[in-house]
């Protein structure tokens, strides 16, 4: 009973840890105890609502964590040689996403990828468009991105389909790493 009384504190130094998977398991085992061997006892009567309510919360920070995440690592700069940020992280949150059953993720991950890849495609051309001389008074970036040469059209795709390169073997990266948990 002692022991019960305790969970909460517990839960809260698992959860600074990141470690949501036995945080979760935890909180499981807890409602298992509270609601077989301890349903008698009175002045633990709120604990299960309040388990349930941490329950939530850990869903809301992994959801949160994984789309920080995978921002974060799609995001940094194409220079970054490093497979992943921080794979310890990466590796918790996908078992805290898969304990949880919360199979969304893949629409977070498939949209921040789209995101990732449209930035890059858009800084190619920012950049391509501001190397040549263009009429300024082209009302947008594409409009100048029109007027490029064939062999800055060249030059552009073949730094599009480089950095897009670099993008796509992070993903797989995630993907893989996220698979081999």
């Amino acid at each position: 009973m002692s022991a019960v009384r305790e969970v909460q504190s517990t839960i809260q130094i698992m959860l600074a840890r990141q470690e949501f998977t036995s945080a979760l398991d935890l909180i499981s085992t807890t409602q298992d105890l509270l609601h077989t061997e301890l349903n008698t006892i009175r002045s633990l009567k709120h604990l299960s609502s309040e388990l349930s309510e941490h329950e939530k919360l850990i869903d809301k920070m992994v959801s949160a964590d994984f789309i920080k995440y995978i921002t974060e690592d799609l995001n940094r700069p194409l220079d970054d040689a490093r497979p992943l940020l921080e794979e310890d992280q990466l590796i918790a949150v996908v078992f805290g996403v898969l304990r949880l059953q919360k199979f969304d993720f893949l629409d977070n991950l498939r949209e921040e990828i789209y995101t990732a890849i449209k930035a890059t495609v858009k800084q190619g051309v920012v950049e391509a468009v501001s190397q040549v001389e263009v009429d300024q008074e082209t009302a947008s970036v594409a409009d100048q991105a029109r007027t490029l040469s064939i062999g800055a059209w060249l030059t552009l795709l073949s730094t599009i389909t480089a950095t897009l390169n670099i993008v796509i073997n992070r993903v797989k990266t995630i993907y893989i790493q996220g698979i081999l948990v």
